[in-house]
């Protein structure tokens, strides 16, 4: 996918947009529409797209700018100032976007909101593969499992997965990269703390939920996004959804 870059990195004018000017968040599907491997095929129903926004090692907090028009990524501000991902001091230690296609609204069912509010954004993702992946750059991940964030009273789900061929499953993850699930957990918790901000809290202890349950959340989310987009239910934030 082409995209061009408005304004230079490390400054509020920086913005990446999309070739055609597509939306990040709308026109990339939620799945790969063939297979990646040899010859094409149906698709593995744990397999997703994943939109980088946060390349690993990077420190810049880049997102989605869900309320302007067509999306594009953006570096985060804070009382006028750009924001930057400066725990530990080494850098985001994995790759991190969002899945097209889904939305934590307000109301989100039941199940997955864990009695608490979507906080309206796309569905972050962890993805933990050796290598950065480039900013903009759309790949095909693995769902591997899930982690409840709660941020500032709000569910904000994040999606672990995998673009490495060779770990499919959280067993495999921890075998070949023994300690990384744990220091997920630690940077989540703690990387606003830099900020003098209080830690984050992970719903159930830290749990680590489970693909078949993180694969229904990314369905249940993505339902969720075809009812926002359709205006079925409100749209509180001005959330950009297609008009001009």
């Amino acid at each position: 996918m082409r995209s061009t870059i408005g304004g230079a990195l490390g400054t509020s004018s920086f913005a990446m947009t999309f070739h055609r000017q597509i939306s990040p968040w709308h026109d990339v599907p939620l799945r790969p529409l063939i297979s990646a491997g040899v010859g094409g095929g149906e698709v593995p129903p744990f397999v997703i797209n994943f939109l980088c926004e946060i390349p690993k090692g990077t420190f810049a907090k880049m997102e989605i700018a869900t309320k302007e028009p067509y999306n594009p990524i953006k570096q985060d501000m804070k009382k006028g100032a750009l924001r930057y991902l400066k725990y530990n001091g080494q850098g985001i230690p994995f790759n991190y976007g969002a899945i097209p296609q889904t939305w934590e609204g307000p109301e989100m069912e039941p199940r997955f909101s864990l009695g608490y509010k979507g906080d309206e954004d796309p569905v972050d993702v962890v993805e933990i593969s050796e290598s950065a992946i480039g900013m903009g750059s759309v790949a095909t991940v693995r769902i591997l499992g899930a982690l409840g964030l709660i941020d500032e009273g709000e569910m904000d789900w994040k999606i672990l997965t995998s673009a490495d061929a060779n770990i499919t499953t959280l067993a495999e993850l921890e075998r070949v990269r023994p300690g990384l699930i744990s220091v997920i957990k630690e940077w989540f918790i703690n990387y606003k703390t830099i900020d003098g901000k209080p830690s984050n809290l992970l719903s159930e202890d830290g749990k680590v939920f489970d693909e078949d349950y993180s694969l229904a959340l990314v369905h249940s989310t993505h339902k969720h996004y075809q009812e926002l987009v359709s205006k079925k239910v409100p749209n509180p934030s001005g959330l950009w959804i297609g008009e001009i």
